[in-house]
């Protein structure tokens, strides 16, 4: 038995805009788990502790430390306390993924 399906131009578009939505949707999911969505922004503006970094990045502290020390990361000191903005960090193309090395 076969069956024969058509289907028109303005069937395609639709069945192409819900296929994109739902990727788009599924991306951003993924990017907010990760914390790497444009915009977010958590309790203390944006910014972000030694140890959010590490993570993000999956580097060690001697990495992170050469990182601010060669000028590759941009951080602020608050007191004691050094801290990252979430944009130099997720926006940086030297970082590339690249531990230091």
């Amino acid at each position: 038995m076969n069956v024969l399906l058509k289907i028109d131009s303005s069937t395609i578009n639709e069945l192409k805009s819900i296929i994109k939505e739902t990727v788009e949707n599924v991306l951003k999911d993924a990017l907010q788990d990760k914390g790497l969505a444009k915009g977010d922004s958590n309790t203390n503006n944006g910014l972000l502790t030694r140890k959010e970094v590490m993570e993000m990045l999956n580097v060690s502290h001697s990495t992170l430390y050469h990182y601010q020390l060669n000028g590759t990361i941009p951080y602020k000191k608050i007191g004691n306390r050094v801290y990252f903005k979430k944009e130099d960090i997720i926006d940086n193309p030297e970082l590339d993924g690249q531990p230091f090395g």
